[in-house]
C-alpha cells in the first residue's frame, strides 16, 4: 500500500480529509524521527518498538573491484513487532 491510499483510508477512519489526514500521519512519523534522532525509544501498546541500535565496525569486501573494505560504526533505527501485533498478521 501506498502512502496516498494509506491516507485515503486513514481519511476515512477519521472522518475528515484527506489533507488533514496526511498532516497528522506526517506529524506522527516527524516525531518519531525526531525522538529517535535524539537517542530515545517509542512505545505503542499493541503495536511494536521504535528504537536505534550501534552497529559495529566491520569488514566487508567491495563486489565491484573485489577490495576489502572497512564500515564504520553506526547507529541505525530498528522496529520490534509486539506479540498482539504479530497474532493479529497470523490470523
Amino acid at each position: 500500500m501506498k502512502k496516498k491510499e494509506f491516507v485515503k483510508l486513514l481519511a476515512v477512519r477519521l472522518e475528515t480529509t484527506q489533507r488533514e489526514a496526511e498532516v497528522v500521519l506526517t506529524a506522527v512519523f516527524k516525531t518519531i524521527e525526531d525522538v529517535l534522532r535524539a537517542g530515545d525509544e517509542v512505545g505503542v501498546p499493541k503495536f511494536g518498538k521504535f528504537n536505534t541500535t550501534v552497529r559495529g565496525a566491520r569488514t566487508c569486501r567491495n563486489p565491484q573491484t573485489g577490495d576489502n573494505m572497512e564500515v564504520p560504526e553506526k547507529r541505525v533505527p530498528k522496529f520490534k513487532a509486539s506479540s498482539v501485533l504479530k497474532e493479529l498478521v497470523l490470523e
